[in-house]
């Protein structure tokens, strides 16, 4: 591994910037950093704008004057992705054009590097698209999420898609295997999430009367086995909603070790599921006089799951 230590580094921001929040502007300028270190600069005040020290949250205006400190950088040529990871995300491409490139991303990979995680999914897109002009993450997945994923390819692209977010134009579905049956007519839920962490521990959602409104639509539900596999609309886009709304309710995900039942997830692994039961599966907006509408194929896994379900209501009944 190529180890060298950069210099302090003074950048104008230019139009192109302007309104990006810094913690993402770093992001993109130390692309071998993980956020881990990003923030820890940020709050060190190491990382500072027209000479004073800034929040993480702060959106950078034209010709400012951004302080980018010196840092280890432990892989000139960029991020360690194992071989062949780059070949399988260019075979995931669901669509892509010069505005959005949309991914069928696998579980068990995070949608960016962090503590613990040397690389994610915008890692591995900007080695793909190593010319591109600017990638980036215009949404997140969870880690153990699979599905549909979106990377902006210019910076116009990112800020509409978020605004196409925040107007609740973008319609995102997800496909989830719940515990038990759902109670006949529930077709929503809709409960404030508040994102906790406990000191040394990792974030957690609790639902309940604080924090942030948060509503899932239950598009369709049907029986799989005892339990219920189900089409939501995440209408609101909150840290981990469905998996946080599911326990509320009683009916945790399959294969959720964080929100779910030790016994269900258990029972589970029996049949063959090694990771949790949510799926990105269908995704629809419309920008730049475009509409983009994408599917995911339920993975392979998950699919055997349900029919090994619906085979042993079968053979009980």
């Amino acid at each position: 591994m190529n180890i060298r230590r950069t210099k302090v580094r003074i950048e104008r921001v230019s139009r192109e910037h302007c309104g990006r929040r810094i913690d993402n502007y770093l992001a993109r300028r130390m692309k071998n950093a993980p956020k881990s270190l990003i923030y820890k600069l940020l709050r060190s005040g190491q990382v500072r704008v027209n000479g004073g020290r800034i929040k993480p949250h702060y959106r950078l205006v034209l010709d400012d004057q951004v302080r980018i400190p010196p840092i280890e950088d432990r892989n000139s040529s960029g991020i360690s992705i194992p071989p062949g990871l780059v070949a399988e995300f260019e075979r995931a491409i669901l669509l892509e054009d010069e505005h959005y490139l949309i991914i069928n991303k696998p579980a068990k990979i995070a949608s960016h590097s962090g503590t613990g995680v040397e690389y994610g999914v915008i890692d591995i897109a900007r080695q793909m698209r190593p010319n591109a002009p600017r990638v980036d993450l215009a949404h997140r997945l969870d880690r153990d999420t699979s599905g549909c994923i979106v990377l902006s390819k210019h910076l116009k692209a990112l800020h509409e898609f978020h605004t196409l977010v925040r107007n609740r134009k973008c319609a995102k579905y997800y496909r989830a295997l719940l515990k038990g049956r759902l109670p006949v007519g529930m077709s929503s839920i809709e409960l404030s999430l508040d994102v906790q962490r406990p000191e040394g521990g990792e974030k957690r959602v609790v639902a309940g009367e604080r924090g942030k409104l948060a509503q899932t639509v239950i598009e369709e539900c049907r029986p799989a086995g005892a339990h219920s596999m189900v089409d939501l609309q995440l209408v609101t886009g909150r840290m981990h909603q469905i998996r946080a709304h599911a326990q509320y309710i009683g009916h945790p995900i399959a294969g959720d070790e964080r929100y779910g039942m030790p016994e269900f997830n258990f029972s589970m692994r029996s049949i063959g599921l090694n990771r949790l039961f949510l799926h990105a599966s269908h995704i629809e907006y419309r920008a730049f006089n475009k509409n983009f509408v994408v599917t995911a194929a339920l993975p392979e896994i998950l699919a055997n799951v349900e029919r090994a379900l619906i085979a042993q209501e079968g053979s009980s009944s």
